[in-house]
Parts: structure tokens; C-alpha cells; sequence
């Protein structure tokens, strides 16, 4: 009994000494208590809320320190005091003033919105000096981006009340820094002026004012040291180099002087050329009609990847759609000779997992993703890829189009993203002039090629001049019902006053419907029927053949076309041919009967990076059908 008293008196005692201890640590590291002051827009709660856990919890001296950076850190204040008593921090802060308006002054050449998409003060955020720095920064790179290497921006701050204030860039633009003068350090083969003329950057000259090829830009600096490069490596300089590239900045013309140094090495002339397959079943020989590399000649890099693209859009054709095609170039250096290998091996299965369509703000995503011939699931096809981005060009509805494969969330999958930068699809043009045929002339022309931003396509046309008269309107819609046909309708009336040159007057009013749809890639269809009627009045001492023609007459019409188009763009080609048939049977039904035909063949050939050459011919035969002579008016 006596043992369980001392022990019972042993426990309360442990007890009461624990209970003291708690009851010092409790004093010790009371709670704190903070004071916030000067503060005007910004509560007390948010301006605690972050500071750190462990402060509000455990704080001690050393600690003010880090509230001073975590209250920095919000980017809220320019200026921040902490002073401890005791379990008390009293916290004196001043805050940034919060922007009203932002302005610029000085500047002509780019308008203030495109400046404002680029900078990321706005109204109603916190003033920072380092966010104005870094804005000015950005300003002054869109400046250089556009040949203006002299620009000088200075941010001027205007109080207002209320701590708010207004920023107000002050912008000296300077003029366009231009190109003064290019040369070529370590060339024997080409001279400078030759090499001048393969690259996009100019020297300054007064006849380029309408151009800004002369002006100074680093990222088409860039690239004219690959068009170099490609130029040396199209004529035999397998090893071709450039050492170095230097732009320097003279303060006193405000010019740049560009240096190219480079090492040419010497002419290689191909020795053999073969394809080698590791892939199953794959018959090479189906192949070698893609091969235009010869023995004997010249070593070109531009042939040589020609011949890559062309082996894999054929591989491709042939069912082999995971198929590599790479190449090897064993050179001799004692010869100068190099033996060329494209080897075709088995790729990895890879497979569509989605589709990004971006930057379409206007074109609804539909009439983009209609024109690219892959779909998510199918296989991965870069010949394919590269069609689809030729279609969505061929839209003429956006200025650029980026196209980029990235991986997906397997190795075996690939994201396919489509950007796309979107131009004016509308045109109203206004047409004034002379012809020697049809006189003073003008018109007026309404034209939307992209309606609404569904694809569809809508016409209007008034021209009038002393011997023509025409009013038409039509109407197209692509993928009609879903499907790969374009629908056309189409109204028009015109007066032909031929009476000077032919004793005759024409007058035809009608309209037609059309649908066209592609066979094969390429390769296109087009039918119409015509239905109109004319109205021919021959002049008082006209010609016999031409009052035996003198009537009014219906027109019922069929036309048929096939167009084979292989231009890299519909719009603005540069490279590639176009052949066009045109057959048209005047003749279901209607009075006027004839069978004609037309061939239509075009054929670009870029002959430098500026100028282009075209070749173009047109050839028709007509004949009359069922023993009546063609009418004056339909001859050619």
C-alpha cells in the first residue's frame, strides 16, 4: 500500500514538471502578432498570406529578413521596413503604383497597337521598374527586327493621383540601318559579286528604295549562310564551310559592314550512286526511275535531296509508309570522288495521335482540317503532311502556314500541329482604264473568298465602257453535302458592241451550274452546264456571213475540264507545271451547235531567289456539229 502511494506521488510529480515545461514552451514561442501599415489598395490578411508558414509559426529575429524577401517577391511594393518587439512585427510597406494608362510618343513607322500586343505592362497592373525595363527591351527588339538598329526608347513616368500613374514610351525610331557593303573572305572559284547575288541581303543602293532587302536583319543573315552554303554544295564543294560571319555597326554612316570568311575545299564528282533496302518484300528496282544522279556528275546537295524526297513520296506510293530513306556519302579526298548510297530502311510505326489547327481566328477549323489528307489514328505519312500543307495554301485564305510533327504521349504516337497565319479574303476593287478595243472603261468588283470563314466563295462584277457592258455574280461552295465536290452557280449579262470592228452587236444573259472534285491528288474534274441566251444584231452594211448569223438564239451547253496541277502554290507559284484540257459541246438542245476544244499548259522555273520564269501556251480546235457552220462570234 505504502509502495503504490510513493508511486502514485512519483507520477503526479512527473506530470506537474511536463505541465511546467509546456507551459514555458507556450511562453516562448507565443503566437505573433503582426502590424501592417501604409498599406492603402492591399489588405492586411493577403499581405500575411505571403509570408512563410514556418515565420508565422516559429518566428524569431533572424527571420525578418526573409519576410522582407517574400513580400519583395510579390512584386506589390517598391519599399518594405520590418521591425520586431517582442512577438510583434511591425510591418511598414509602400506599394507600387498601379499603372492608369500606357502611351507612346514618336513613333511612325509601327502604329501603337502592334507595340501594345507586345509589351506586358496594361492598365490596372502594378508598376514595376524592372517590367518597364523589360518592355522597353522587347520594343527595342520589334525595332530591330525591322531594320531600325538606331532606335532609342526612354519610359517616362507621369503621377497620378490616387498612386496610380501613366507610362509613356518616348520613341526616337532612327532611320532604316542598311547594308553598306558585303565581301567574301577566302572565295577562288566565285567571285563576290557572284556569291552577292545568291543571298537575300543587298548592299545599299538608291534604286532598292521600294525594297528592304539592303536594310540590316540577323535572322535573314541566317539564312543567306545556308543559301551560300547550298549554292557551293549545288557545284561540287562537298566540304564546303564558313568560318565565320561578322556584322559590324559603324556609328559614323550608322551602316553595317558584313564579312563572310569561307573555306571552299575542292569539286567532287559523283562515282557511283546506289539503293540498298533492308526492308522485306521491297522490289528496288520500282525505284530507280527516281535516281537522276549520274556517274560522272557533279556532286549536288540539291539533287541529292531531291532524290530523298522523291524515293520517299514513291515509297510511299508503293505502300511503304514506315520506310527511312537516308544517305551515305563516301568520299575520296585523293580522287575527289564520292560514292553515293540512299539506304531504305524499315522506320518505326508511327501513328496520328491528334491534330492542332492554331492562329485560325476568322476560318472556322473545319475548312482547314478538311484540306489535310491524314487523320487522327491513321499512319504517319510525311509526303501526305507535306500535300496537306500545299491545300491549305491553295485556300488563299492565310498568309503563312506552319506545319510541325512533335511527339506524342507514346513514342509510337505524333501530334501534328497546323499554325496558320489568316489574311484579307475580301477585296472591293475599282478598275479605270483605256483599251483600243472597248475604249474608256471602269468597274467595280466585290469578292469574298472566304464567307463568313466557311470556305465559301462569293462574286460580284459591274464592267462598262463605251462598246462593253457586263454584270455577273456568282457563288461557290466546296464540299458540298460533305463530300469532295465544289458547287458553282452563276449569273451574268453582257453587251458586246462589236460594230466598229465587225458590224455586229452581241447580247448574252444566262447562268450556269458547275461541280468539280478531284479524281486522284493532282488531278481534278470540272463540269458545267450553260444555259443562255443571245441576242446577235448585225450592223446595216455588215458582211453576209456575218448577217446570216443575225438572230436571237438559246445556248445550251456542256463543258468539261481536267486539270493537272502541279505547282507548289496555286496562288503565287514558283515552281512546278500546270496542264489544263477544256472540252465544250454546245449542242444539248438550244440552237447553237459546235465542239470545241482547248489545251492549257503553264510551266515555272525558278531561275534565282527573285525572279522566276514561266512558260505558257494555249492551243483549241473548234468544229461544227451537224453540218452547221460556227457562228462568227464563237470563232477563236
Amino acid at each position: 500500500m505504502n509502495k503504490f502511494n510513493i508511486f502514485s506521488r512519483y507520477n503526479v510529480s512527473v506530470i506537474v514538471a511536463i505541465f511546467i515545461m509546456f507551459l514555458s514552451f507556450t511562453k516562448t514561442y507565443a503566437a505573433p502578432t503582426y502590424v501592417i501599415q501604409g498599406n492603402e489598395r492591399i489588405e492586411k490578411e493577403t499581405i500575411i498570406s505571403y509570408i512563410d508558414e514556418d515565420i508565422l509559426t516559429y518566428p524569431n529575429a533572424e527571420q525578418s529578413d526573409q519576410i522582407l524577401k517574400d513580400l519583395f517577391k510579390t512584386g506589390f511594393f517598391k519599399d518594405i521596413s520590418v521591425e520586431k518587439q517582442g512577438t510583434k512585427f511591425i510591418i511598414q510597406v509602400k506599394e507600387n503604383p498601379v499603372i492608369n494608362r500606357v502611351a507612346f510618343e514618336g513613333n511612325h513607322r509601327i502604329d501603337d497597337i502592334q507595340l501594345a500586343r507586345e509589351i506586358e505592362l496594361r492598365p490596372r497592373s502594378i508598376y514595376t521598374q524592372s517590367r518597364v525595363m523589360d518592355d522597353v527591351s522587347r520594343l527595342v527588339e520589334i525595332y530591330r527586327r525591322n531594320g531600325r538598329f538606331a532606335v532609342h526608347i526612354e519610359p517616362k513616368l507621369i503621377e497620378q493621383p490616387q498612386n496610380r500613374v501613366d507610362i509613356v514610351f518616348e520613341i526616337h525610331e532612327g532611320a532604316l540601318t542598311t547594308v553598306q557593303k558585303i565581301n567574301f573572305v577566302g572565295n577562288k572559284f566565285f567571285a563576290d559579286s557572284t556569291l552577292r547575288e545568291e543571298i537575300l541581303t543587298k548592299e545599299n543602293a538608291w534604286y532598292r528604295f521600294l525594297s528592304r532587302s539592303d536594310t540590316y536583319d540577323p535572322d535573314r543573315l541566317n539564312f543567306d549562310k545556308q543559301l551560300i552554303e547550298n549554292f557551293y554544295k549545288s557545284h561540287g564543294f562537298m566540304n564546303f564551310k564558313i568560318i565565320s560571319t561578322l556584322s559590324e555597326f559603324s556609328q559614323e554612316d550608322e551602316k553595317f559592314y558584313i564579312t563572310f570568311t569561307v573555306e571552299e575545299g575542292d569539286v567532287y564528282h559523283v562515282r557511283d550512286v546506289n539503293i540498298k533496302s533492308s526492308v522485306y518484300d521491297l522490289d528496288i528496282d520500282k525505284l530507280q526511275n527516281n535516281l537522276d544522279i549520274q556517274q560522272g556528275d557533279k556532286y549536288n546537295i540539291k539533287e541529292v535531296n531531291q532524290t530523298l524526297s522523291d524515293l520517299t513520296s514513291a515509297l510511299a506510293d508503293l505502300g511503304y509508309a514506315f520506310a527511312n530513306v537516308q544517305v551515305s556519302a563516301d568520299s575520296d579526298n585523293d580522287e575527289n570522288l564520292v560514292d553515293l548510297t540512299f539506304q531504305i530502311s524499315e522506320g518505326p510505326r508511327v501513328y496520328v495521335e491528334k491534330i492542332n489547327i492554331m492562329g485560325n481566328v476568322r476560318t472556322l477549323d473545319e475548312v482547314v482540317r478538311r484540306e489535310i489528307l491524314l487523320v487522327e489514328g491513321d499512319a504517319f505519312n510525311r509526303t501526305l503532311l507535306i500535300n496537306s500543307r500545299r491545300n491549305i495554301l491553295n485556300l488563299n485564305f492565310f498568309k503563312k502556314v506552319d506545319v510541325q510533327n512533335v511527339t506524342g504521349s507514346r513514342p509510337d504516337l505524333t501530334i501534328i500541329n497546323i499554325t496558320v497565319e489568316e489574311q484579307s479574303t475580301g477585296e472591293l476593287g475599282f478598275r479605270a482604264g483605256f483599251s483600243t478595243g472597248d475604249g474608256l472603261l471602269g468597274g467595280i468588283s466585290l469578292n469574298e473568298r472566304n464567307l463568313l470563314g466557311t470556305g465559301q466563295r462569293v462574286n460580284l462584277d459591274t464592267t462598262l465602257s463605251q462598246k462593253l457592258q457586263r454584270f455577273s455574280a456568282s457563288y461557290a461552295k466546296p464540299y458540298f453535302l460533305d463530300t469532295n465536290i465544289t458547287l458553282g452557280l452563276s449569273g451574268f449579262h453582257t453587251i458586246s458592241d462589236k460594230k466598229d470592228e465587225s458590224s455586229f452587236v452581241v447580247k448574252k444573259t444566262g447562268g450556269n451550274i458547275s461541280a468539280s472534285y478531284p479524281i486522284i491528288q493532282d488531278l481534278r474534274q470540272h463540269w458545267t452546264y450553260t444555259l443562255q441566251v443571245e441576242s446577235f444584231e448585225a450592223d446595216s452594211g455588215a458582211p453576209a456571213a456575218v448577217v446570216a448569223n443575225e438572230d436571237n438564239l438559246l445556248r445550251s451547253m456542256v463543258s468539261h475540264s481536267i486539270t493537272y496541277d502541279k505547282l507548289d502554290n496555286r496562288q503565287r507559284p514558283r515552281d512546278g507545271y500546270f496542264i489544263q484540257v477544256n472540252n465544250d459541246f454546245s449542242g444539248l438542245g438550244g440552237d447553237i451547235k459546235y465542239f470545241k476544244n482547248q489545251l492549257l499548259a503553264k510551266y515555272y522555273i525558278p531561275l534565282t531567289t527573285e525572279v522566276i520564269g514561266s512558260l505558257k501556251g494555249n492551243i483549241g480546235h473548234i468544229t461544227n456539229v451537224s453540218g452547221e457552220e460556227v457562228r462568227v462570234s464563237d470563232r477563236f
